[in-house]
């Protein structure tokens, strides 16, 4: 784990992946969708919310392959099982472990496998700017932006990260959640 050890408050460090392998490919393809379900859950369980092509990534590089066609395939009959049990919920292109109503605010700096702005839940989002804006009291929407990505440990806010956390804002202020004081700044609204 190398998140500093004075994280912002309401974030955590992205847990680790396990660097043991689980087999090789073989193993992979040839196993039970049920097997294959059981490892897509600990995955989801550890990592969730999960973008499905990074549970795919994590799932055929613990053995030791890449996301090609058989791995892919044997990904997707052991997620079909898993989501029929209802052991974790897919909600558009993320795996939600079952009993996570709300993600967790994840650190995405140093070594975390998961950075691409598109791979994060758009809850994450939501919920990292409403950290962010909770710690800063309000902010202007450029920096309330650039403060949501320091916070998350991102080194630098391209337009991708910065598309990202707009689309937060903007579903923030649709729903309530966050409004504009009298100086212009971005704030979270008190029930």
């Amino acid at each position: 784990d190398d998140a500093p050890a004075d994280l912002p408050v309401g974030v955590v460090p992205y847990p680790p992946r396990d660097p043991r392998p689980l087999g090789d490919v073989d193993d992979l393809v040839e196993a039970r969708p049920a097997r294959v379900a059981e490892w897509i859950a600990a995955l989801v369980e550890r990592e969730g919310p999960l973008h499905v092509d990074e549970a795919l990534r994590a799932l055929a590089a613990a053995f030791g392959t890449r996301a090609t066609a058989r791995p892919r395939e044997a990904f997707e009959r052991g997620l079909a099982g898993l989501v029929a049990t209802g052991r974790c919920a897919r909600r558009g292109a993320f795996l939600w472990p079952q009993d996570l109503a709300t993600p967790r605010v994840r650190w995405r700096g140093g070594a975390c496998p998961v950075v691409e702005p598109d791979l994060v839940a758009p809850e994450e989002w939501d919920a990292a700017v409403r950290a962010t804006l909770a710690a800063e009291f309000g902010a202007p929407r450029d920096g309330l932006v650039a403060a949501t990505v320091r916070r998350l440990g991102f080194q630098r806010g391209g337009p991708r990260l910065k598309a990202s956390v707009e689309a937060a804002v903007d579903r923030l202020l649709a729903r309530g959640e966050v409004a504009t004081d009298p100086h212009g700044d971005l704030v979270l609204r008190r029930p």
